[in-house]
């Protein structure tokens, strides 16, 4: 099978375009796409149907004509025009010595793990900009993640690439999202692309800088931050104690859509020293174990209690919370019976009633635990 197999007329003809050669358009009536380089006298020609006799030995010729002219490999160059349409990310580990040609299989498992969250983190911040997600479990993240695909890699040091069609979640509405002001007009795969780097950027130069703290600071007071402890902790995953290495990340945008903001073409260098500097923004970010004394509103989903010796009921009461950042989260609590009695009201009620209740929510998994309810009230309009 031929390197270029995958490669269809339209593909080249729009990396072409997007390269600079300029069409002559008069070549299609006699079934040709023909291009002049922008710079020269230069000229390539290929079938524009498949079905025409010659045509892969006719393709073969333009692309090796190609490779020559942009000094890459052939294969490289099939590799570009196959991801042209996507945005993708690459991910290079960098050592001091390269003696060794191979990296342990753990660390290559934590990378691949690091890099679907990475790609969750920055989905999940487009859609509900937050500096900690407790789950990345949203329908549109996880289809961005489907969506998404390993590519080869590259020459040099050890490479992960990953790339998403740039459209593949096209059918995802804006006015659902929270969106994070990047690449104004972009599709969804852009904007969660484009924040990764921004995200990254932006810690990288905090750093160098020496403005952690602000940084943190200001992502914790802002309404919709970039930075989120998902992405910090996942950074985490691309290093290894034994290779002592750096990380270069780096993205390539689809040619369906060029980037305004030309700092997106820069690579992000982490170096080796950067990793415990990310663990540490990422500690910053993760809310507290501690228990936290609140009032908060939600839903009552289900009634566990039972009778007493007073024929009055009372007990345990399962409650959807709304948390302060927008999350909701499963609670157990223990009520009287008066309170008990509000809840089955709420319950009851037509459209989801909300209840008020003030007490010590304590953290863990799901269903978390409140007590030392001191309020529990229907909640007002």
């Amino acid at each position: 099978m031929s390197i270029y197999s995958d490669i269809t007329p339209t593909d080249l003809r729009d990396y072409m375009k997007f390269r600079g050669w300029l069409q002559v358009t008069e070549a299609l009536a006699d079934g040709e796409f023909l291009f002049n380089h922008p710079d020269s006298s230069r000229q390539i020609y290929f079938p524009v149907h498949r079905e025409v006799p010659g045509f892969e030995e006719a393709l073969q010729v333009a692309l090796e004509k190609l490779a020559d002219l942009e000094s890459v490999e052939p294969w490289l160059l099939g590799r570009h025009i196959e991801e042209s349409r996507d945005d993708t990310v690459s991910f290079r580990v960098m050592r001091n010595s390269m003696s060794e040609r191979s990296i342990p299989l753990v660390f290559a498992y934590s990378m691949i793990q690091g890099a679907e969250n990475l790609l969750l983190s920055a989905a999940h911040t487009v859609l509900k900009p937050q500096f900690f997600h407790p789950r990345l479990n949203r329908n549109e993240a996880k289809k961005f993640l489907e969506a998404s695909r390993f590519r080869h890699t590259e020459p040099g040091s050890f490479v992960l690439k990953i790339s998403c069609p740039l459209y593949a979640l096209d059918d995802v509405s804006e006015n659902q999202l929270e969106l994070i002001e990047l690449e104004n007009n972009a599709p969804f795969v852009r904007k969660a692309m484009a924040l990764l780097n921004k995200s990254i950027s932006s810690v990288i130069a905090a750093i160098e800088a020496d403005t952690l703290d602000a940084l943190v600071e200001n992502e914790k007071r802002c309404s919709s931050p970039s930075i989120s402890y998902n992405l910090c902790n996942a950074v985490a995953s691309f290093y290894s104690e034994g290779l002592g290495n750096s990380l270069e990340i780096k993205n390539e945008w689809s040619i369906l859509k060029p980037v305004n903001d030309q700092s997106l073409n820069k690579p992000n260098l982490i170096q080796q020293e950067y990793f415990p500097r990310f663990e540490e923004v990422a500690r910053e970010l993760k809310p507290s174990d501690d228990p936290v004394v609140d009032t908060f509103y939600g839903t009552v989903e289900e009634l566990s209690g039972e009778i007493g010796s007073n024929g009055e009921r009372s007990g345990e009461v399962l409650l959807h919370l709304l948390l302060p950042q927008g999350e909701q989260i499963k609670v157990r609590v223990n009520l009287d019976a008066t309170q008990y009695q509000i809840a089955d009201i709420a319950h009851m009620a037509a459209h989801n009633a909300y209840v008020k209740i003030k007490g010590k929510l304590l953290q863990g998994k799901q269903p978390q635990r409140l007590t030392e309810v001191t309020e529990f009230e229907p909640a007002k309009n």
